[in-house]
């Protein structure tokens, strides 16, 4: 049985390793079109996702608390900072970039700073993992973490910034025209990828021996390449460029490559 499930274990890997080069590509992608804000903050959330699954991928396959800790270690060089990544991301979407100022940055990225060094330093304090000890009973070795006050405190930060970009992305979906409302949808269901499997990991709704959260970094990269090859969603916010359609006292009207209409002024 042990041998089956470090098999299993390691198939998983492979598929952390796949979730990882696409983010990486996604980071590429983004990074070849840094002229524009949103490709920036969208790039480097993709980076921090792809430190996550890096390291998970080698953690679910160590068999030491030694090896298991250094690779979370590796994994919250960018768990901290996705969650205020993708909240500056959502504003420069929702046409909101004049709120993203050093100041703002500066405030938001207080708890990931707090996070990060309580997770370095935790066995000096215990605020973060009151306790990591080895778990044999699955039949391969799985790391038990008795989370502290920081720990917390970092996971209500987190889902507090993703029901805010949440809420803004919904209101701009419910005024936007058809074509951007499909955008608008690949977006809002690729950001519940790595939040919404991390919600079911932490509820124990089902049972899971090991943390899926990662996981959904495989579930964002589909739609978010979905999104970016077929609306090229990198290209202008939506509600940025609808708010300079409806300011033009010209007519204009938009077609593809292919003759198809994709948007118009009144």
């Amino acid at each position: 049985m042990g041998a089956t499930s470090m098999n299993y274990n390691l198939y998983l890997s492979m598929l952390l390793m796949a979730a990882t080069c696409c983010s990486l590509v996604l980071t590429y992608l983004s990074w070849k079109r840094r002229d524009l804000p949103i490709a920036i903050s969208y790039g480097l959330g993709m980076l921090a996702g792809s430190f996550y699954t890096f390291g998970y991928a080698f953690e679910i396959v160590s068999t030491t608390l030694e090896h298991i800790r250094f690779w979370l270690r590796i994994e919250y060089i960018g768990i901290p900072f996705g969650s205020v990544i993708w909240i500056i991301m959502v504003l420069q979407y929702t046409g909101r970039q004049s709120l993203v100022n050093r100041k703002l940055i500066a405030i938001l990225l207080f708890i990931p700073a707090l996070t990060i060094t309580a997770h370095y330093t935790n066995e000096w304090h215990h605020w973060y993992y009151k306790s990591m000890t080895l778990n044999m009973s699955e039949g391969f070795p799985l790391v038990s973490l008795v989370k502290g006050p920081i720990y917390v405190l970092h996971v209500v930060y987190s889902y507090t910034l993703f029901a805010i970009g949440t809420a803004l992305m919904f209101q701009m979906f419910l005024h936007a025209n058809p074509r951007m409302k499909r955008q608008i949808a690949l977006m809002i269901i690729g950001s519940w990828g790595p939040y919404g499997f991390t919600l079911v990991y932490l509820s124990g709704v089902i049972y899971m021996p090991i943390d899926i959260s990662p996981f959904g970094f495989v579930f964002s990269g589909f739609f978010y390449l979905w999104g970016i090859y077929q609306f090229n969603m990198l290209r202008l916010a939506p509600l940025a460029l609808q708010k300079v359609f409806e300011s033009m006292q010209d007519a204009v009207i938009i077609f593809d490559m292919d003759h198809t209409l994709t948007s118009f002024n009144h």
